[in-house]
């Protein structure tokens, strides 16, 4: 599976190290990596300042594109018009390919949260709406990455190699 433009929605900075295998092979395929990270993650007992850089240090080490910071609270991520629509920007400025997910039934609300934000920003940046904040822009495959829950995957990807 390779695709040009991915782009993660999570919660947290460090939810990427789910999936950073996949991402890793993903990127030495050329592929382009974009995250919107919606919270500074300050309640996990380190400043969010301090995440902050230790999550550039991680991007560039896995050779991502660009890291996107929304700025919502920590352990208060919710659900807003004003925060989807933000990130429905986001979607339709770097028209990505791929989009991933938090898992919708997480045990962290914040994760659940960003599933739902960043569920409902793939579907709006594909219609018509809100043209003023770009053309619309079809993603064509989204996936949900595990978190703190045991999930069932419905797709592996063997990253030992990396």
């Amino acid at each position: 599976m390779e695709n040009k433009k991915i782009l993660l929605v999570v919660a947290h900075p460090d939810d990427e190290t789910v999936c950073a295998g996949t991402l890793i092979k993903q990127i030495e395929k050329g592929a382009e990596v974009t995250e919107i990270i919606l919270t500074g993650a300050e309640e996990g007992g380190t400043d969010a300042e301090v995440r902050r850089e230790e999550m550039l240090k991680a991007s560039k080490f896995l050779g991502m594109k660009e890291v996107i910071f929304m700025e919502q609270p920590d352990l208060g991520l919710n659900y807003s018009k004003d925060l989807m629509l933000r990130v429905v920007g986001e979607i339709r400025r770097i028209k990505p390919d791929w989009v991933i997910l938090m898992y919708k039934n997480d045990f962290h609300p914040d994760h659940r949260a960003a599933f739902q934000i960043g569920m409902e920003a793939v579907k709006w940046a594909a219609s018509g709406v809100r043209p003023e904040i770009g053309q619309h822009h079809r993603t064509g495959m989204i996936t949900m990455m595990g978190g703190m829950w045991p999930t069932r995957p419905d797709l592996l990807v063997d990253v030992t190699d990396v």
